[in-house]
């Protein structure tokens, strides 16, 4: 109930400020399709259609004031060709069979581009990821406090929310956050920096957001060791590792989590939890079914690859499954492919395939380079600092997705899409900077005496 009237509050405040500002319009859009409210209200909400609602308020006034996707970046490039490729693979191919479909893929990708074009400053790109965090951090960490005080397990429990169809696809999108929220946090500063928002200004409201976001933080943290979840622990650890090695005090975070590992070591973890992910590194023929199944599942997929080579179309991979298991359905009908890289094997075919492993290089390259141009300057601008902060948490993030995606499908989903939206932006802004450019203009010729 109090999740219900907190969402419609929610939906009140930016529809009302969304009429006159794009770019709340934006944060409404993000804030739906990651948060979903109208999912699991008490009420039935359906008939006033908000999805669309937030979708009419966000592109319909972004076009008439010109916010087009408009972009000669080399991200921008490869998301068109990989648009066209999943295109031509859906309609050679099959209807798209069920939750992902072409007309998903094609509003995904024309809204990112949209916001790309309205993030123009540290202070709308600090907004979205706000949003975008605390949107997934809140329903993890109801459902992360609630098993801790209760002593449950999330493990095994159908958990089905926002973006995210499952209890494992949750807790990777909450691990793909964690370094997000973290920098949420640090790019508050002090509320003298140029980069803080208006609204925290004050000294005591910001402590408390500061506070907010903090047990949103932990509660999400929580709720990934509750589920259980293999695939999301493993990267979450790989992205630690990661976000460690980009550090400028290397030395004393490292110090600092082998302080907390021995803890851990020390006090223990429950057995369960520990055979859970232990069970991932076991002898084939030890391996549960749901370890066991995913070479099975590869397997079928790069079949299809082999006979379909540009593709079986986007969300067809159930549809085609019962036609190469040579198991006899051990794994049952229609199943998933349970990796988001072997879905676009099998979806996109080789050339979606390649375009997708571009798409992830052309990133990390942008991330590297955004963190390369502020590390000159972050010590004396707070615009610099702000990028290369952001930049160390996602690569970080881009890490733990293309780990944890591995056994899980988030080709498609919201949140990841969004990662290329930000990085192309914070490239565009970092670039328009002043450090940026005047490191960048060509000496001046001495004047001629």
């Amino acid at each position: 109930m109090l999740k219900s009237l907190f969402a419609l509050g929610m939906i009140a405040v930016f529809a009302w400020y969304a009429i006159g500002s794009v770019y709340v319009a934006m944060l409404m859009y993000w804030w739906f399709g990651i948060f979903r409210p109208h999912e699991w209200m008490w009420w039935d909400v359906s008939s006033l259609r908000l999805p669309l609602l937030a979708a009419f308020l966000f592109i319909v006034p972004a076009f008439v004031k010109g916010y087009y996707p408009r972009s000669s970046h080399p991200i921008f490039i490869l998301i068109i060709c990989f648009f066209i490729a999943a295109l031509l693979s859906t309609i050679s191919s099959c209807v798209s069979y069920q939750a992902v479909t072409i007309s998903h893929v094609a509003t995904i990708i024309l809204v990112i581009l949209i916001s790309e074009r309205l993030l123009n400053s540290p202070n709308t790109i600090w907004g979205l990821i706000l949003v975008a965090t605390a949107s997934l951090a809140y329903l993890n960490s109801t459902d992360g406090y609630g098993a801790l005080i209760g002593g449950t397990s999330l493990l095994n429990i159908d958990i089905s929310r926002g973006s995210f169809s499952d209890g494992n696809g949750s807790a990777l999108g909450g691990a793909i956050t964690v370094f997000l929220q973290l920098f949420v946090i640090q790019a508050i500063g002090d509320g003298k920096t140029g980069n803080t928002p208006a609204f925290l200004a004050k000294k005591t409201f910001r402590i408390l957001v500061k506070l907010a976001l903090y047990a949103l933080l932990i509660g999400t943290v929580v709720f990934i060791y509750k589920s259980a979840s293999r695939g999301s622990a493993l990267s979450l650890i790989i992205g630690l590792v990661v976000w460690t090695l980009l550090q400028p005090q290397k030395l004393r975070i490292l110090a600092s989590l082998g302080v907390i590992l021995a803890i851990v070591i020390a006090v223990g973890v429950p057995q369960e939890y520990s055979e859970r992910i232990t069970s991932a590194f076991a002898d084939k023929d030890d391996l549960d079914d749901s370890a066991k199944s995913r070479p099975h599942f590869w397997s079928i997929a790069e079949r299809m690859a082999e006979t379909h080579p540009f593709g079986v179309g986007i969300g067809c991979y159930k549809q085609y499954y019962d036609g190469y298991d040579q198991s006899g359905g051990y794994y049952g009908r229609k199943r998933s492919v349970h990796s988001s890289h072997y879905s676009i094997l099998a979806e996109l075919g080789y050339p979606g395939y390649v375009l997708w492993i571009l798409l992830l290089i052309a990133t990390y390259v942008t991330l590297l380079q955004v963190r390369g141009r502020a590390r000159k300057f972050r010590l004396t601008s707070n615009q610099q600092d702000f990028y290369f902060k952001l930049s160390n948490a996602m690569m970080a993030s881009m890490t733990i997705f293309i780990v944890g995606g591995s056994f899980y499908e988030m080709a498609y989903n919201d949140y990841t899409w969004l990662m290329f939206a930000i990085t192309m932006a914070m490239s565009r802004v970092q670039a328009s900077s002043h450090e940026i450019r005047a490191s960048s203009a060509p000496p001046s010729k001495p004047a001629m005496v």
